[in-house]
């Protein structure tokens, strides 16, 4: 008996198809990759930007309860940080946050002080324990006042000058200084630009990239401001 020959014939794939296909399914992985790196940064980045508020919320009811003046403007037997502008550190500050104080309202956890992006720094998870420089995350700033609504308060502690970051102490900012940003340290992501996060005297809080940050220090009431960084 003769074998009947199919007449089905199999294509196979040319060299060419192939790397068709695999340069197809490579841009996607990257496509997916990316989208997947940039939703995951944006919980971060939301929760960052509550807490600043939060923060920005207390500084200025306690600032209503002392007769429009912030902590930093305030004696330490006021409930205020004034003594401890010399020092640099930024904690002090933010401790009037956690005290007896209507700023309690506010920040009762003081986890709160931590930005989730910051990898560096460690939460406090009992206000009763004593507040440090390494369990915050953001500046405070020792001149702002009330009556500019959009006077620089606070904000993330990941800035630059001169094209160096900004170390941890009492930072004097001047309008002679030009280059002030963002480091790549915090809400950095591949594709997107360095930003950052700014509360203002108001309340409120904006999301600024290295663009706007020098226009932003540039328009402040006061030539000096001395930013206590953690």
């Amino acid at each position: 008996m003769k074998a009947r020959c199919s007449k089905t014939q199999i294509k196979a794939f040319t060299l060419i198809e192939l790397l068709v296909v695999v340069a197809v399914l490579w841009i996607l992985a990257i496509f997916f990759l990316s989208t997947v790196n940039h939703r995951s940064s944006r919980p971060t980045r939301i929760v960052c930007i509550n807490n600043l508020k939060q923060i920005g919320l207390g500084f200025v009811i306690l600032a209503d309860d002392h007769e429009g003046r912030f902590p930093a403007q305030v004696s330490v037997t006021n409930g205020g940080s004034m003594e401890f502008i010399a020092s640099g550190y930024a904690s002090p500050h933010f401790q009037t946050l956690l005290g007896k104080s209507l700023g309690l309202n506010f920040i009762n956890d003081p986890r709160r002080l931590i930005c989730p992006a910051d990898k560096s720094k460690i939460p406090l998870s009992n206000k009763t324990n004593q507040l440090t420089d390494q369990n915050v995350s953001y500046f405070v700033n020792v001149d702002a006042v009330t009556n500019n609504p959009l006077f620089i308060l606070a904000g993330d502690r990941h800035l630059k000058a001169n094209g160096q970051p900004v170390k941890p102490g009492l930072f004097t900012f001047t309008t002679n200084i030009s280059d002030i940003g963002w480091t790549p340290e915090l809400h950095s992501s591949k594709g997107q630009s360095i930003s950052g996060n700014i509360a203002f005297t108001d309340g409120h809080v904006q999301w600024l990239t290295g663009v706007k940050l020098p226009v932003l220090f540039q328009t402040q009431a006061f030539p000096t401001n001395r930013l206590a960084v953690p």
